[in-house]
Protein backbone atom coordinates (compact mmCIF):
# COMPACT_ATOMS: atom_id res chain seq x y z
CA UNK A 1 0.00 0.00 0.00
CA UNK A 2 1.47 3.55 -1.00
CA UNK A 3 -0.22 6.33 0.84
CA UNK A 4 0.25 10.07 -0.18
CA UNK A 5 -1.68 12.50 2.71
CA UNK A 6 -1.48 16.25 3.61
CA UNK A 7 0.15 19.37 1.80
CA UNK A 8 -1.70 22.51 1.11
CA UNK A 9 -4.08 23.46 -2.04
CA UNK A 10 -1.53 26.01 -3.03
CA UNK A 11 1.57 27.59 -1.64
CA UNK A 12 -0.28 30.35 0.38
CA UNK A 13 0.64 29.40 4.16
CA UNK A 14 -2.66 30.23 5.81
CA UNK A 15 -4.47 28.27 3.49
CA UNK A 16 -5.82 25.24 5.45
CA UNK A 17 -4.58 21.56 5.21
CA UNK A 18 -5.55 19.41 3.27
CA UNK A 19 -7.97 16.61 5.03
CA UNK A 20 -8.01 14.28 2.27
CA UNK A 21 -5.47 11.49 1.60
CA UNK A 22 -4.82 8.80 -1.54
CA UNK A 23 -4.04 4.79 -1.45
CA UNK A 24 -3.08 2.81 -3.96
CA UNK A 25 -3.82 -0.56 -2.64
CA UNK A 26 -2.41 -3.45 -3.98
CA UNK A 27 -5.73 -5.26 -3.71
CA UNK A 28 -7.65 -2.45 -5.99
CA UNK A 29 -6.56 -1.27 -9.43
CA UNK A 30 -5.49 2.59 -9.13
CA UNK A 31 -5.86 4.87 -6.70
CA UNK A 32 -8.44 6.02 -3.99
CA UNK A 33 -9.33 9.11 -2.43
CA UNK A 34 -10.39 9.38 1.51
CA UNK A 35 -11.55 12.06 3.33
CA UNK A 36 -10.68 12.16 7.14
CA UNK A 37 -11.99 15.50 7.78
CA UNK A 38 -9.19 16.10 10.77
CA UNK A 39 -6.25 17.87 8.51
CA UNK A 40 -3.91 14.59 9.36
CA UNK A 41 -0.83 16.51 8.11
CA UNK A 42 2.77 15.89 9.43
CA UNK A 43 6.18 14.06 9.31
CA UNK A 44 5.01 10.62 8.17
CA UNK A 45 6.59 6.79 7.71
CA UNK A 46 5.67 3.77 7.31
CA UNK A 47 6.15 1.30 10.62
CA UNK A 48 7.11 -2.43 10.52
CA UNK A 49 3.62 -3.28 10.18
CA UNK A 50 2.87 -1.46 7.10
CA UNK A 51 0.96 1.25 8.85
CA UNK A 52 1.57 4.91 8.22
CA UNK A 53 1.88 7.25 11.31
CA UNK A 54 1.82 10.74 11.09
CA UNK A 55 3.39 12.81 13.52
CA UNK A 56 1.50 16.70 13.71
CA UNK A 57 2.58 19.27 16.53
CA UNK A 58 -0.48 18.15 18.46
CA UNK A 59 -0.85 14.53 17.95
CA UNK A 60 0.13 11.60 16.50
CA UNK A 61 -2.20 9.64 13.89
CA UNK A 62 -1.99 5.84 12.44
CA UNK A 63 -3.76 4.93 9.02
CA UNK A 64 -3.84 1.13 8.66
CA UNK A 65 -5.31 -0.94 5.61
CA UNK A 66 -8.05 -0.48 4.87
CA UNK A 67 -8.88 3.54 5.87
CA UNK A 68 -8.95 2.76 9.12
CA UNK A 69 -7.34 6.06 11.23
CA UNK A 70 -6.82 6.35 14.54
CA UNK A 71 -5.48 9.14 17.12
CA UNK A 72 -2.76 7.50 19.28
CA UNK A 73 -2.72 8.40 23.43
CA UNK A 74 0.86 10.13 22.22
CA UNK A 75 2.23 12.92 20.90
CA UNK A 76 5.85 14.61 20.20
CA UNK A 77 7.78 15.35 22.90
CA UNK A 78 8.76 18.32 21.57
CA UNK A 79 5.93 20.08 19.62
CA UNK A 80 6.81 21.31 15.96
CA UNK A 81 5.48 21.17 12.47
CA UNK A 82 7.70 21.02 9.03
CA UNK A 83 9.88 17.80 10.17
CA UNK A 84 10.63 14.79 8.72
CA UNK A 85 10.00 11.10 10.27
CA UNK A 86 12.40 8.02 8.75
CA UNK A 87 11.97 4.16 9.60
CA UNK A 88 15.36 3.06 11.62
CA UNK A 89 16.48 -0.55 10.92
CA UNK A 90 15.33 -1.33 14.76
CA UNK A 91 11.96 -0.53 14.29
CA UNK A 92 12.09 2.55 15.89
CA UNK A 93 10.24 5.67 13.88
CA UNK A 94 12.79 8.96 13.76
CA UNK A 95 11.35 12.47 13.69
CA UNK A 96 13.99 14.72 12.67
CA UNK A 97 14.18 18.65 12.55
CA UNK A 98 10.91 20.86 12.00
CA UNK A 99 10.19 24.25 13.40
CA UNK A 100 8.76 25.11 16.61
CA UNK A 101 6.34 26.71 18.01
CA UNK A 102 8.34 29.93 18.11
CA UNK A 103 9.19 29.64 14.26
CA UNK A 104 12.62 28.61 14.63
CA UNK A 105 14.54 25.97 12.60
CA UNK A 106 15.53 22.83 15.07
CA UNK A 107 17.77 20.07 14.90
CA UNK A 108 15.99 18.03 17.80
CA UNK A 109 15.49 14.11 17.47
CA UNK A 110 12.91 11.68 18.82
CA UNK A 111 12.27 8.58 18.38
CA UNK A 112 9.05 6.75 18.72
CA UNK A 113 8.57 3.15 19.42
CA UNK A 114 5.27 2.11 18.03
CA UNK A 115 5.13 -1.50 19.53
CA UNK A 116 5.52 0.19 23.23
CA UNK A 117 3.56 3.52 21.98
CA UNK A 118 6.60 5.45 23.67
CA UNK A 119 9.11 8.14 22.94
CA UNK A 120 12.72 8.23 22.95
CA UNK A 121 14.00 12.22 24.03
CA UNK A 122 17.42 13.51 24.33
CA UNK A 123 19.21 12.04 20.97
CA UNK A 124 21.65 13.84 19.23
CA UNK A 125 20.64 16.46 17.51
CA UNK A 126 21.12 17.28 13.85
CA UNK A 127 24.06 19.29 13.28
CA UNK A 128 22.05 21.95 11.07
CA UNK A 129 18.88 23.06 12.34
CA UNK A 130 16.22 22.90 9.49
CA UNK A 131 12.37 22.39 8.59
CA UNK A 132 10.92 21.42 5.67
CA UNK A 133 13.34 18.10 4.77
CA UNK A 134 12.96 14.81 3.72
CA UNK A 135 14.26 12.01 5.65
CA UNK A 136 14.94 8.27 4.77
CA UNK A 137 16.74 5.45 6.01
CA UNK A 138 19.48 4.10 3.36
CA UNK A 139 20.66 0.55 3.06
CA UNK A 140 23.32 0.87 5.71
CA UNK A 141 20.55 1.44 7.88
CA UNK A 142 21.89 5.32 8.70
CA UNK A 143 18.67 7.86 8.45
CA UNK A 144 19.87 10.91 5.88
CA UNK A 145 17.87 14.13 6.46
CA UNK A 146 18.07 15.73 3.40
CA UNK A 147 16.64 19.60 1.97
CA UNK A 148 15.77 22.49 4.12
CA UNK A 149 19.00 23.60 3.40
CA UNK A 150 21.84 22.27 0.79
CA UNK A 151 23.69 20.32 3.82
CA UNK A 152 22.78 16.69 3.94
CA UNK A 153 23.67 14.54 7.34
CA UNK A 154 23.37 10.94 8.27
CA UNK A 155 22.26 9.84 11.55
CA UNK A 156 23.22 6.76 13.00
CA UNK A 157 20.71 5.32 15.48
CA UNK A 158 22.96 2.93 16.93
CA UNK A 159 26.18 5.19 17.56
CA UNK A 160 23.70 8.21 18.33
CA UNK A 161 25.86 10.42 16.09
CA UNK A 162 25.86 12.07 12.85
CA UNK A 163 28.06 12.54 10.11
CA UNK A 164 27.81 15.52 7.43
CA UNK A 165 27.64 13.69 3.89
CA UNK A 166 27.87 15.71 0.30
CA UNK A 167 25.90 18.78 0.09
CA UNK A 168 22.87 18.94 -2.25
CA UNK A 169 24.25 20.68 -5.73
CA UNK A 170 23.22 24.42 -5.63
CA UNK A 171 22.32 24.60 -9.07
Amino acid sequence: TLFVIGGRDDAVDTDPALTSYEELYTGEPGWSAYTDGKGTTGAAATDVQGDLLIFSDSTTWRLSVPHVLTQLSTKMPTQRFNSAAATGANGLVYVVGGTDLTGTATGIVEAYDPAMNKWTTGLRAMPTPRSMLAAATGPDGLIYAIGGTSDVEAYNPTSNTWTTKSALPSE
